[in-house]
């Protein structure tokens, strides 16, 4: 309490005394009013917020940042100093790759990181005595590898090695280092050339023998007879005197590789090539015809299977188009080889022998110009159909080469003849035919039994010179005919050839009944020599 009196008396009281005495007594109250006051609470709150800074001051360097409050006084001494290291050891580093390669250079296979000029050069001439040069081969195919122990190696030159320093980007290294740079320059070697040349005809990938032949994509037809695209080759052949060269070129300079692929020879046509694709489509379009069939008087089919239609088609390289002219020859085919009027055809006769019949009346003839047209049309629009081929001249039986198993055979030079009825042969007889001579001799060929009568007299004396009473005529080319011949008691043998007929078949009058009986208008005679 005293003290508290006391310092109330200091303050309110003017005593008398000295002024200095008064000065130093306010001073040092004064001072004692300091010590008390909140400055003291103030100066221990700002110590706390300095820790607090700089306990999170990267963190709150980013918040600032990210508020976009203006740099501190800290933060940007903080930032220059930073700022200057970092640009020191740029300077250094790039200072540095000036005169000394880049991390992860190589130099014709060889690895240099970090040297200068000097090492490098010793490195490629270190280099000489393990050199290999891989040769690569096209895809496909393995590398092979020359190796330099043999080839008297020496290095005569390094320019370039100095040169492929002053070319490196020194002041982009921080994005340079981590990746692979491979260099290529020449070193000027020289080397033994006959020891390369033998090395390089060690080389498999260098034989001719040994390369897969490179093929174009071509169109053409599959098993199946329609068209497709045959894919390309890629194969394995080179230009090998270029590709020598190379491999040459690259030993001289020291180089570490050759790639094969690109002395490679391509094919000059690919499967997406428009004009094979062009064609392939034409082509399998006529294949829509595929079944087409036209039936002849046999009832054989002629069926356009692929591969017949292919056989009618013209692939002239940039078109497909239809072969009239093989259509013509095809139908044609048809006629010669199934047709018996106007086309010799083959005839097995009584003894099993085959003779051609040429000539004669009887037989089927195909409208060869209309089955023509007919499959040119169908072809054109590719169309598939079942087709009756249309004749002009038909026959009465669809088999036995139309001659059916009712028709009757004469052998001129046997002297025979034999009458077949629903298959059996109901006669067997010598006959006497005409005179073996241009005018009397009895035609050769299958003829149309034209008619039959009884009781017929042959020929006028004025026209003929003779008259003959016949008591059966079967009438088969013109005057032509098997009749009775009651005027001759002997048949067969030769007398054909001095005293035979005017060209009619005499025949005994003891079969002629049978004969008579036993042939139908309209059927076939077939007489051969």
């Amino acid at each position: 309490m005293k003290a508290a009196a006391s310092t109330n008396t200091v303050r309110g009281t003017k005593t008398p005394k000295t002024a200095g005495a008064r000065k130093a007594k306010v001073s040092k109250s004064a001072k004692v009013s300091k010590t008390v006051k909140a400055p003291k609470v103030k100066s221990a709150r700002k110590v706390s917020g300095k820790k607090s800074e700089g306990r999170s001051g990267l963190i709150g360097f980013i918040q600032n940042r990210i508020k976009r409050k203006a740099l501190t006084r800290q933060e940007k001494l903080w930032l220059k100093i930073v700022l200057g290291v970092v640009g020191g050891v740029y300077i250094v580093f790039a200072l540095f790759f000036f005169f000394h390669f880049l991390p992860n250079t190589y130099i014709n296979g060889v690895k240099v990181s970090l040297d200068n000029v000097s090492k490098a050069e010793q490195k490629m001439v270190d280099h000489t005595e393990d050199y290999e040069l891989t040769v690569r081969g096209v895809e496909g195919t393995s590398d092979e590898v020359i190796s330099g122990e043999n080839l008297n190696l020496q290095f005569t030159q390094f320019d370039e090695v100095s040169g492929a320093l002053k070319k490196q980007h020194a002041l982009l290294w921080p994005f340079l280092m981590f990746h692979r740079k491979d260099r290529e320059i020449n070193l000027n070697v020289t080397y033994d050339d006959t020891a390369l040349e033998d090395a390089m005809n060690r080389l498999n990938i260098l034989d001719p023998e040994k390369f897969k032949k490179v093929e174009d994509a071509y169109v053409g037809p599959d098993e199946t007879g329609y068209y497709k695209v045959f894919p390309e080759v890629l194969g394995s052949e080179i230009r090998l005197d270029e590709a020598k060269d190379a491999i040459r070129a690259a030993v001289g300079k020291g180089l570490s590789e050759v790639k094969l692929e690109e002395f490679r020879i391509y094919p000059n046509i690919y499967s997406d090539d428009e004009n094979l694709n062009h064609r392939e489509e034409q082509w399998n379009e006529y294949m829509k015809s595929e079944g087409m069939t036209y039936v002849l008087w046999n009832n054989d089919e002629m069926i356009f299977t692929p591969e017949v239609i292919g056989s009618l088609l013209i692939d002239n390289g940039t078109d497909v188009s239809l072969n009239e002219q093989a259509v013509e020859d095809l139908v044609m085919s048809w006629h010669l080889n199934y047709d018996t009027y106007d086309v010799p055809w083959e005839f097995t006769t009584h003894y099993g022998d085959t003779v051609t019949i040429s000539t004669g009346d009887y037989g089927w003839r195909m409208y060869v110009d209309d089955t023509t047209a007919s499959v040119k049309s169908n072809l054109y629009a590719h169309t598939a159909g079942r087709y009756d081929v249309e004749y002009y001249q038909k026959g009465v039986y669809d088999y036995n080469q139309g001659l059916g198993d009712t028709y009757v055979e004469v052998s001129i030079g046997a002297q025979m003849m034999w009458v077949y009825h629903n298959g059996e042969c109901v006669v067997e007889t010598p006959v006497v035919t005409g005179t073996a001579n241009e005018e009397r001799m009895t035609d050769p060929g299958c003829w149309s039994i034209k008619y039959k009568d009884t009781s017929v007299i042959l020929g006028t004396y004025e026209v003929n010179g003779y008259e003959s009473f016949v008591n059966y005529w079967v009438c088969f080319n013109g005057g032509e005919g098997i009749h009775d011949a009651t005027w001759r008691s002997t048949f067969g043998g030769d007398i054909w050839l001095t005293s035979g007929s005017h060209g009619c078949v005499n025949t005994p009058i003891e079969v002629m009944p049978i004969v008579y009986d036993n042939v139908v208008e309209d059927h076939a005679v077939v007489i051969y020599t």
